[in-house]
């Protein structure tokens, strides 16, 4: 077990592909998405846990005996790709870019409006859109964020839940 400074110890347990999956339903649910289970077969899948959250990491499909987990001083085993807490399931960066391949509800908008979207700055538009939760792609299809929209008179709102710029402003 790891133990924080302000004392709150951290758990780690191997799961099985079926326990992430429940977590990926009802993530796939908000996002319109259909996930290839077998993807997630391939990986070692790791929950870490305290009183606060857990959070849900992917690392190589090399056994790791729980011996290795229970005994090291670790922060993080492998890649995050969820986070839940208070029973909100909170999808990770990294998650956003394999994300991008499976979800529908996606939206690429121009430059200007990416560019205050990615500074963390809410955004009115004039569109409508049929769905709540989407991921903010470039006009390539790359991965920029997790969105949400909500609907108004005029248009939308499109407010950042968590975008690449998230790491400058938040945690650099």
């Amino acid at each position: 077990m790891f133990h924080l400074s302000s004392k709150k110890e951290i758990k780690f347990k191997i799961i099985d592909y079926r326990e992430l999956y429940e977590y990926i339903s009802l993530l796939s649910k908000d996002y319109n998405c259909l996930f290839d289970i077998d993807f997630f077969k391939r990986y070692n899948i790791i929950k870490s846990y305290n009183a606060n959250f857990s959070q849900i990491f992917l690392i190589s499909s090399k056994k790791i005996p729980n011996i290795v987990l229970d005994e090291l001083n670790i922060y993080s085993p492998g890649i995050s790709i969820l986070k839940i807490s208070n029973k909100v399931i909170l999808p990770q960066l990294p998650l956003g870019n394999l994300m991008v391949k499976y979800c529908k509800n996606k939206l690429s908008l121009p430059e200007p409006i990416l560019m205050k979207i990615l500074y963390g700055k809410d955004v009115e538009v004039r569109e409508k859109y049929r769905f709540k939760y989407a991921l903010l792609i470039s006009k390539y299809n790359e991965f920029l964020g997790f969105i949400k929209i909500k609907q108004h008179r005029n248009g939308s709102k499109i407010i950042p839940e968590k975008d690449i710029g998230w790491y400058l402003r938040e945690s650099g």
